[in-house]
């Protein structure tokens, strides 16, 4: 891959992330679902594993409030992509009274898909204190 298509490559996976944490925010499940693979195995920091519907099925139950990555690195291998980072996010539970404010190292797999666009593979979180 040229210098150049990977800069493009890096650039095209970030701003899937990016439109991921949108969608996450506005609680958009029709913008989330083509940035989430069909075969998505995601793993939340308390350990809870969801795959795609089971994911989307969560979303339901929480409201994002804000969702920012720092510390972000991104790697392009070919058709995959690794993005890590510190994430941070505000977010309210159904039947919480106040939101919570986790702190979380990540690593998301990304795919090129066979129309172009990356989607979602895996999540892993592990919370930091």
């Amino acid at each position: 891959m040229s210098e150049k298509a990977l800069h493009s490559a890096e650039a095209a996976v970030y701003g899937a992330h990016l439109a991921r944490a949108s969608a996450l925010v506005a609680g958009d499940r029709a913008a989330m679902e083509p940035l989430l693979s069909p075969n998505l195995h995601y793993i939340h920091a308390p350990g809870r594993i969801d795959n795609r519907d089971s994911y989307l099925d969560f979303l339901q139950s929480v409201r994002f409030l804000k969702v920012e990555v720092s510390d972000r690195q991104i790697s392009v291998m070919g058709e995959v992509a690794i993005l890590t980072g510190i994430l941070r996010m505000k977010l309210q539970r159904e039947g919480q009274e106040e939101p919570t404010s986790p702190v979380s190292a990540i690593t998301e797999v990304w795919h090129r898909q066979e129309r172009g666009n990356w989607a979602l593979l895996n999540f892993q979180s592990t919370s930091v204190k």
